[in-house]
C-alpha cells in the first residue's frame, strides 16, 4: 500500500512518520488507574505515534427538560478532575516521542451504531480494553461501555495490567509515577 510518493528532498523519515501514526481509544472512568491503560499503550505501540482518545460513556437524560438542556448543560466536564488533568500531563511529559496528542471525549447516549459511527468519525484505529480492571462510575448516568463496544467489531486490544498498576487508590498519582519511573 502506498501511502505517498517520495521526491527527491523528502527524507525517509518523514514517510516512515506518515505510515506509523494510530488514533487509539481508552474508555475512562477519569480514575488515575485508568491512566495505566495510556501507559501500556505507549510501551505496546513504541515505535508508533499515538493520538489517544480517552472517552467517557453516559446514558442520554430521561427527562424532557434535560433533553433541552443537553447541548448547554457543561456539568459532565466536572468529572475530570484536577488529578486526572496532572495524571494526563505526565503522561504526555514521559512519553514525548510516543504520544503526540491525548484528549479526553464523551459519549453521550447508548447503542451499538452511536459507537460505530462515533469510531469512524474519529478514525479511531483500535480500542483498548484493560481485561482485570474494573470501571467505577463518577456519574448516575455513567455506564460500563465493555459490552457495547465488544459488539461493534471494531479492531479490539485486550490488555493485562500488572496488579501494582490496579491495586493503588484511585487518586494516587504513585501508580504513574511508579510506572513511568
Amino acid at each position: 500500500m502506498q501511502v505517498c510518493n517520495v521526491n527527491e528532498g523528502y527524507s525517509l523519515k518523514v514517510v516512515k512518520h506518515v505510515l506509523v501514526m494510530k488514533h487509539i481509544m481508552i474508555p475512562t472512568d477519569f480514575s488515575i488507574r485508568s491512566l495505566n491503560v495510556v501507559r501500556y499503550a505507549a510501551a505496546q505501540f513504541e515505535k508508533e505515534q499515538l493520538t489517544v482518545t480517552l472517552l467517557h460513556f453516559m446514558e442520554m437524560p430521561d427527562s424532557i427538560t434535560d433533553l433541552l438542556m443537553l447541548p448547554r448543560d457543561n456539568s459532565h466536564i466536572k468529572l475530570i478532575t484536577p488529578e486526572f488533568r496532572e495524571g494526563i500531563s505526565l503522561l504526555r511529559n514521559c512519553y514525548p516521542l510516543g504520544i503526540e496528542q491525548i484528549r479526553t471525549d464523551f459519549l453521550i447516549g447508548k447503542g451499538r451504531r452511536l459507537l460505530k459511527n462515533y469510531l469512524e468519525h474519529q478514525k479511531i484505529d483500535s480500542v483498548l480494553l484493560a481485561d482485570n480492571y474494573e470501571m467505577k462510575m463518577p456519574s448516575l448516568r455513567s455506564y460500563n461501555p465493555v459490552n457495547l463496544i465488544r459488539r461493534t467489531g471494531c479492531s479490539i486490544v485486550n490488555v493485562q495490567l500488572p496488579l501494582h498498576a490496579i491495586s493503588v487508590s484511585d487518586s494516587s498519582m504513585a501508580s504513574l509515577l511508579l510506572a513511568t519511573a
